[in-house]
């Protein structure tokens, strides 16, 4: 303004007394310092800041008040270029690039009709993404912490398993030695423990058979035993009795003589 230096915007409305009948225009100078206080008085997070512009980019409010007096041309800004080369459009998150201020930023904008003016809002993308920083941190942390107790797990199960698998192989060999008496005890409740059941059940019936055997060989020895011993004592009496007529003989020829 001419008086005061201050940003202003003249607003201007028709003066009429019928649809199609004009008297005249009324207009008003109004001044944007009122929309800079309002603008400096807002906060966004820790360091995000608020600054408006106008259709062609220029900025008409900002917390820092002398780049206000400036008139800066703000249309390099990434989310004013944005909402010059589509007004109209619904706004959006930017993209996470160089702002104002040559720092990666993030910014979004609201477009005000009328008289199509847009609200820049723009936060250091460090801060604004800190949240979401936080939650990859905590997710991987706990995908770690997930892929390592899956591990645990694993290497427990297959470590219960191999020690199974070696008892039944183990016990296996002391069966196929001869062991009969030995008995697989595995209690896993799955295909390891019937499979153990079944050999115990095998040995089981080895021994048995064995034992069966064992007897059956026994009579029979003892009846080949019996059958020599009737043999061996005939033979022994045959002996005796040709013993007997020998002597028998010895003595008519000495009597005779």
């Amino acid at each position: 303004h001419s008086e005061t230096g201050d940003p202003f915007t003249t607003i201007a409305v028709p003066v009429k007394f019928s649809p199609h009948e004009i008297r005249g225009v009324l207009t008003a100078k109004i001044s944007l310092k009122t929309l800079w206080n309002s603008i400096s008085s807002v906060r966004v997070g820790q360091f995000g800041y608020v600054f408006a512009v106008d259709q062609h980019g220029t900025l008409i409010a900002h917390p820092d008040y002398a780049k206000v007096l400036q008139r800066l041309d703000m249309s390099a800004h990434p989310a004013v270029a944005r909402f010059r080369s589509r007004p109209s459009r619904p706004r959006e998150v930017g993209e996470v690039e160089g702002g104002s201020e040559a720092q990666a930023t993030l910014a979004t904008y609201a477009v005000v009709q009328p008289p199509g003016w847009a609200v820049v809002v723009e936060e250091h993308a460090e801060t604004a993404l800190a949240g979401v920083r936080r939650v990859e941190r905590y997710g991987l942390g706990l995908l770690l912490m997930t892929v390592a107790a899956a591990f645990a797990m694993s290497y427990s199960f297959s470590q219960r398993i191999a020690q199974n698998v070696r008892k039944l192989r183990d016990g296996a060999e002391r069966i196929a030695r001869g062991d009969l008496e030995h008995e697989l005890r595995i209690r896993t409740g799955d295909e390891l423990e019937a499979l153990a059941h079944e050999f115990n059940t095998m040995a089981g019936r080895l021994r048995t058979s064995n034992l069966a055997l064992q007897a059956e060989i026994a009579e029979k020895n003892y009846h080949r035993l019996i059958a020599e011993s009737k043999d061996f004592v005939a033979q022994v009496e045959e002996m005796r009795l040709d013993a007997a007529t020998a002597e028998l003989r010895a003595s008519s020829r000495r009597s005779r003589s």
